[in-house]
């Protein structure tokens, strides 16, 4: 009986350490995300951006596992690692990975894989840590080939599928090789969750949005009356959107008193937003009518002069020291570009989203009711992982596109 009671002492001790281990890394995802975003400036033609911090976060991990020197240090700084050793930063995101994929309440999945230049020999501990921490497949192409593209874009067309609408939310990542380059680190993610109270197509109406004081377009808007949690401050209004099982949520904050999406997101940190999360999780639901545009639209950007402004330029120029990954004596490793597409649908089932980070490195020679919540205005949307508190997809959205009524009786 004794060696049974210590047995489940050791158990739970080593769930809650391993409970702490995921919120640790994805405190580490949020602060890195919100950086991010706040250094992005590319945006839709409407003005929206949307990127997934969860996704550049596991790519750029999978290249740290490469990197040495000043450049090893910098990733460290910008993904939030300390001190941590390489072997702890791994274990760290194998168990995150875990965490957000084993949730049986909403959909996410994470797929991660290398694509190798055929004639490219890579570092044997670097290949085993990203297959072994970060579960990636990988390949060797022949990069001169037409297919390889077409491979690689297969990949991310089967990662990004959606069994529901019978097709890929991303179709491509890629769309040609360049000849110096050698290697591509690529991560893909894929969620799906239906709101926990599902909006009625009946109840979605053509209604004003106002993107600037003086400017309104008309765009399809759900409505429903229910129970939700909400914060107001002087600046924002912040309502949570629970997803069917209440372990996923969207977080809409709708700025007040001449704030902006952008100057909300430009303040948001690990700590704050847990501040907010906290409030939320301790707030009372109570009897809101809400108003939420319908949206779908697509996003991409190249990430380099993001994660420059945030401290790792050292990876993209001369001075890159990616030797972890290879031994070669052919020239000079560096990353050349990090691109992420991103896709976001919500409708009245609940909400899609996708996201494709791609790494490209290069080899060259040696130079080198009475209450009412009513999203009617510009706005930052985060969708969130409530285990970890990880922000999965983050997203300001100055005026909704691609949203599209649903004739009234169908679902």
């Amino acid at each position: 009986m004794k060696k049974v009671l210590i047995g489940m002492v050791v158990l739970a001790t080593q769930l809650a350490v391993a409970a702490q281990d995921v919120r640790l890394a994805g405190s580490a995802n949020n602060d890195f995300g919100f950086a991010l975003f706040k250094n992005t400036k590319t945006r839709t033609d409407k003005g929206n951006k949307f990127l997934s911090p969860v996704s550049a976060y596991l790519a750029l991990s999978m290249l740290y596992n490469g990197a040495k020197g000043q450049t090893l240090a910098e990733i460290q700084n910008v993904l939030n690692f300390g001190k941590l050793s390489r072997d702890r930063v791994n274990l760290l995101n194998h168990d995150f990975i875990h965490s957000l994929t084993a949730n049986k309440e909403y959909t996410l999945n994470i797929a991660n894989s290398l694509w190798v230049k055929d004639d490219f020999k890579l570092n044997r501990d670097f290949e085993d840590n990203v297959k072994e921490a970060y579960h990636a497949s990988a390949a060797r192409l022949n990069f001169t080939s037409p297919l390889a593209v077409q491979t690689i874009n297969d990949w991310v067309k089967k990662a990004t599928y959606d069994t529901e609408e019978k097709k890929s939310l991303i179709d491509e990542i890629l769309k040609e090789i360049p000849a110096e380059a050698v290697l591509y680190l690529i991560n893909a993610t894929y969620f799906n969750a239906d709101w926990a109270d599902q909006f009625k197509s009946g109840e979605t109406w053509m209604r004003d949005f106002n993107v600037t004081p003086k400017k309104k377009v008309k765009v399809p808007t759900m409505s429903q009356h229910g129970h939700f949690k909400v914060v107001v401050d002087r600046g924002a209004r912040t309502i949570e959107l629970p997803y069917k099982g209440d372990k996923a949520s969207m977080i809409v904050i709708v700025p007040e008193g001449g704030n902006t999406p952008d100057s909300i997101a430009a303040s948001l940190t690990d700590a704050n937003w847990k501040s907010l999360t906290d409030r939320l999780d301790k707030a009372k639901s109570d009897q809101y009518e809400i108003t939420l545009p319908k949206l779908e639209l697509k996003y991409e950007d190249l990430l380099n002069e993001s994660l420059k402004a945030q401290g790792m330029p050292s990876a993209f120029n001369d001075k890159a020291d990616l030797t972890g990954i290879s031994d070669t004596k052919d020239g000079h490793l560096r990353v050349s570009k990090v691109k992420q597409k991103t896709f976001l649908q919500v409708d009245e089932k609940g909400t899609k989203a996708a996201a494709v980070t791609s790494i490209e490195v290069v080899l060259e020679s040696a130079i080198l009711i009475q209450n009412r919540f009513d999203v009617d205005k510009p706005y930052l949307l985060a969708i969130r992982d409530k285990a970890t508190n990880a922000v999965l997809f983050l997203g300001s959205i100055q005026e909704p596109e691609g949203g599209k009524l649903t004739p009234r009786g169908q679902k």
